[in-house]
């Protein structure tokens, strides 16, 4: 569930700024895991220098793109066997048979 709220005064011209909030709940399972509520004033300014990083370019990778992509999949599919091993556990209990 999100929720935005990005209106612009009337009355002002968006070149003086805005003002966005925002709500964001994450559930699992019906479980809340997470809330975010966030206020974000956006305004016009003037940069008088870079910094360090963005003089330097990028930022260095220390790993490859992708590296932990393995073993994300191989969590996602362990959680996937593991929901459905549920799943077929709650199925049979509520027909009355036995599970073991």
């Amino acid at each position: 569930m999100s929720d935005l709220t990005a209106v612009p005064d009337s009355g002002r011209p968006l070149s003086e700024g805005l003002l966005v909030q925002a709500s964001v709940v994450a559930r699992l399972l019906g479980i809340r895991l997470l809330a975010l509520d966030a206020k974000l004033v956006v305004a016009p300014a003037e940069v008088k220098g870079r910094t360090r990083h963005l003089a330097g370019g990028a930022p260095r990778r220390t790993r490859a793109i992708g590296a932990g992509l393995s073993a994300a999949e191989r969590a996602l599919s362990e959680g996937a066997l593991s929901l459905a091993g549920a799943r077929g556990m709650r199925s049979t209990a509520s027909d009355g048979a036995d599970p073991s």
